[in-house]
């Protein structure tokens, strides 16, 4: 598992100055980014080599809001591996009064694709030992 920190700016939030649903999808790519980074890749690295992740489905619990200013932390746990594709569960929480709450749970799965042909493309065993959880 890693941990991502965001902080809520005044363009996350809707009209109703919350986090706009949307962005939360913004800030678990970031997530999934920082997972590749602290475990030695990047998503530069592996669009050198050809290959990249693409989003295949989101499925997306809101359990809480998130308002203007909050410092947000992304828990990123991969989930399971198959041939082509990684399940990550990625969770968005805050402090609020000493307490660690939970705002949103995702749950999103990604596909490795050919850079060239956007077909999947099966995990490369030199990805796949680097990505595993140690």
């Amino acid at each position: 598992m890693t941990k991502y920190t965001v902080q809520v700016f005044y363009e996350d939030t809707d009209a109703g100055g919350i986090v706009y649903h949307a962005n939360y999808l913004k800030f678990a790519e970031r997530a999934r980014g920082d997972f590749l980074k602290q475990n030695g890749l990047s998503n530069q690295i592996l669009l050198k080599q050809g290959m990249g992740f693409v989003v295949k489905s989101v499925s997306i619990q809101y359990k809480a809001p998130a308002v203007l200013e909050d410092i947000l932390t992304l828990e990123t746990t991969l989930q399971k591996m198959t041939a082509a594709s990684v399940l990550f569960n990625q969770k968005v929480t805050k402090q609020v009064d000493g307490q660690t709450k939970e705002l949103v749970n995702m749950d999103i799965c990604v596909v490795l694709i050919d850079a060239k042909t956007m077909l999947p493309k099966k995990i490369p065993p030199f990805l796949k030992e680097q990505i595993t959880v140690k």
